[in-house]
């Protein structure tokens, strides 16, 4: 590639997160037949103050130029989770994504691929629940994140014309 990445990030969105993981591992589970095959590791990352965690599944070069762009897209999409594609942003959007927004995370995983009948995003999961702080619901504390309109989503469900700003 001509960025000379060693990997092709895909970032999912799961927001709010602490709430909702059991969904979000069922949400997550059609992507572990990428696990072997395509995928170099995956990490997570949660944001209690946003109550937003994010799972990156990172595809080897080698599946990424096989597949392509397309059929990646349409594999990470089964999902139906946002999602954020480092690679396909601007210089300044993917500054403002990693340095403004990805910075504040303050919990952080990293696994590979085997040793483990769970798929690879689900155990991310798995270990994020681990370490979260006081749930907020538990609080009662509402968290107001507009997920489309803070991050560059690459599949938003809504046309950027209609996105609302906090």
């Amino acid at each position: 590639m001509a960025n000379g990445a060693e990997s092709h990030d895909v970032y999912f969105v799961l927001h709010p997160f602490s709430d909702n993981v059991r969904e979000f591992r069922i949400l997550m589970r059609p992507l572990g037949d990428l696990d072997i095959r395509y995928l170099a590791g995956a990490e997570g990352y949660y944001r209690n103050d946003l109550d937003t965690a994010m799972v990156v599944l990172r595809f080897t070069q080698r599946a990424h130029q096989r597949l392509g762009d397309m059929v990646v897209n349409l594999l990470c999409s089964r999902s139906g989770l946002p999602i954020v594609i480092p690679e396909r942003l601007t210089p300044a959007e993917r500054r403002t994504f990693f340095l403004e927004h990805l910075s504040g995370y303050t919990t952080y995983v990293q696994l590979y691929p085997g040793g483990d009948p769970l798929p690879l995003a689900e155990r991310v999961l798995v270990h994020l629940e681990e370490h979260l702080g006081p749930r907020r619901a538990s609080t009662g504390e509402p968290t107001f994140f507009d997920v489309e309109a803070n991050l560059p989503i690459a599949n938003p469900r809504r046309g950027k014309d209609q996105r609302s700003t906090p």
